[in-house]
């Protein structure tokens, strides 16, 4: 995959780049803090998605790190839904 210095390689893996051939649904929860991604990227990447028609749900949340534990919360609320309706 490349280091974060080498910038072609790392372009190359961009998710951005294969939104014409994802085929499956796709649920993404986004933290508006999130420090790996910035908000710009993440919006980028969602309107290329409707931009092709995929099927997705976004859930945007006010918080840097999801926590990793289910819970009744939205986003793990959300996920067991998105499985269950596929």
């Amino acid at each position: 995959m490349g280091s974060p210095s080498d910038r072609a390689s790392m372009r190359s893996v961009l998710p951005l780049n294969y939104v014409k051939h994802m085929r499956a649904p796709a649920l993404i929860i986004y933290g508006e803090r999130d420090a790996r991604m910035h908000l710009s990227g993440f919006a980028q990447f969602v309107a290329a998605l409707k931009r092709e028609g995929k099927n997705l749900r976004v859930i945007l949340k006010r918080v840097a790190v999801l926590p990793i534990r289910p819970t009744r919360s939205t986003p793990y609320g959300a996920l067991s839904a998105f499985w269950i309706g596929i």
